[in-house]
């Protein structure tokens, strides 16, 4: 071959070569956000299976760092709404929510936090609506890695310091992202928690104001009691009793009564501000039926035993001292966002003990220590309230309904039934 030959040979082999590379396709970066429908089999541990819910969450999830190969990639989610789970005749507003999602990204654990604020059955037109979520749901990954494949693997739910959690029913893989670049959001502040009410302080235990000084008659007693109205549940109040009694003047047969009853066992699992609570109980004096009455505006934290305000009334007793026996207790409360709350309790042995009468004004008798179920006096209740931002937040709504009238009643939530990752 000659030497001209030769390089036109070479000339033509660089050339084919070169068409070569200039036609071989560009490599195409993964996508920067990716999406699909997640199934969540999700569980209330407090209330047990009756309780158990689907939830197919349509989830997005998009990668952020700050350039190329740098670390860690910020990931930020977003969540379609929980299924309506909370009781049509409940609507609330701005409920603290804290979410947790929990996803494999690159071979690495990472948990995408957020806390906010959702409304429940906004619209209160009588039916159970979806719980929308924050969004800006976000955590990082350390991660230096161009493409990051990202699979779902759990979410966990807090509302009212009730939780919820839920597990990635069929795997939960999203598939593969090639992280933007730039700066990632900053994460939305976490709301200033709403103060828990401070119960009515109970003032110091002093003696009836009377001339001639008598004797309480005091013990401890068993009801049982059944709530009414919205809430239904059957429980036990184990009570300590004092009942004290004063005439206006030696001879009078007419009495003046004060009842001091031990608190009633805590109920609700949230905290309630200032509801109007009234209670009623009947006494019998030496066979006498006598009536009491006493009311209270409703300040106590969740899970609190509930102090019963100071029960007074008048009665007849010919002799200076008299057999006290409870018969029944009762409490109401004003109708709390279209939902009736009352109790009614009876004792198939309610004896208290013996009074004797003092003489002279009862007016001002102070309730002394309580006992045998654990408290002290007040005009303070842990039952149920809606509405506005110190309402009852909503999970701890769930769990009244389902503590007080059985996961049954409420007919949960609705079977989505969408396509799964």
């Amino acid at each position: 071959m000659t030497p001209v030959t030769m390089l036109r040979s070479l000339a033509a082999g660089a050339l084919v070569a070169g068409a070569s590379l200039s036609m071989a396709p560009a490599a195409v970066a993964a996508p920067a956000e990716l999406s699909g429908t997640v199934k969540f089999n999700c569980t209330m541990p407090a209330f047990g299976s009756s309780a158990d819910f689907v939830y197919d969450s349509d989830l997005s999830i998009k990668g952020i760092r700050e350039a190329e190969g740098s670390s860690p990639v910020t990931l930020v989610a977003e969540m379609s709404a929980l299924p309506g789970v909370v009781p049509a005749f409940l609507s609330l507003k701005d409920q603290k929510v804290i979410l947790s999602l929990n996803v494999d990204a690159g071979g690495k654990p990472a948990a995408l936090t957020v806390t906010g604020k959702t409304d429940v059955n906004p619209s209160n037109n009588g039916t159970k609506e979806p719980v929308v979520l924050p969004k800006g749901i976000q955590g990082t990954v350390a991660t230096t890695d161009a493409d990051v494949s990202v699979t779902v693997k759990s979410f966990d739910f807090n509302v009212a310091d009730v939780e919820g959690k839920c597990t990635a029913a069929t795997g939960g893989s999203l598939g593969t992202l090639t992280p933007e670049l730039g700066v990632a959001p900053t994460p939305a502040p976490t709301p200033t928690p709403t103060p828990t009410p401070t119960p009515t302080p109970t003032k110091a235990p002093k003696p009836p104001k009377t001339d001639s000084k008598g004797k309480a008659a005091s013990g401890t007693i068993a009801l049982k009691c059944q709530m009414k109205g919205t809430f239904t549940k059957a429980y036990d109040y184990k009570v300590k009793v004092t009942v004290a009694g004063a005439r206006a003047e030696e001879g009078s047969s007419k009495v003046t009564i004060a009842a001091d009853f031990g608190d009633i066992p805590g109920l609700a699992p949230v905290p309630i501000s200032n509801g109007n609570m009234r209670v009623t109980s009947k006494l019998s004096l030496d066979g006498t039926e006598v009536e009491v009455k006493g009311s209270s505006s409703v300040n106590a934290a969740a899970n609190q035993p509930v102090p019963v305000p100071r029960l007074t009334g008048t009665g007849t007793v010919e002799g200076d001292s008299a057999k006290v026996e409870v018969k029944t207790f009762n409490f109401e409360f004003d109708k709390i966002s279209g939902a009736d709350v009352a109790a009614d309790c009876t004792s198939d042995n309610g004896t208290v003990g013996t009074m004797t009468m003092g003489v002279g004004d009862i007016d001002d008798l102070e309730p002394p220590s309580r006992g045998g179920n654990g408290g002290t006096g007040g005009g303070t209740t842990t039952l149920p309230q809606t509405g506005g931002g110190d309402a009852m937040p909503v999970i701890g709504l769930w769990a009244l309904a389902l503590g007080v009238i059985g996961a049954g009643l409420l007919v949960w939530m609705p079977r989505q039934r969408r396509s799964t990752i």
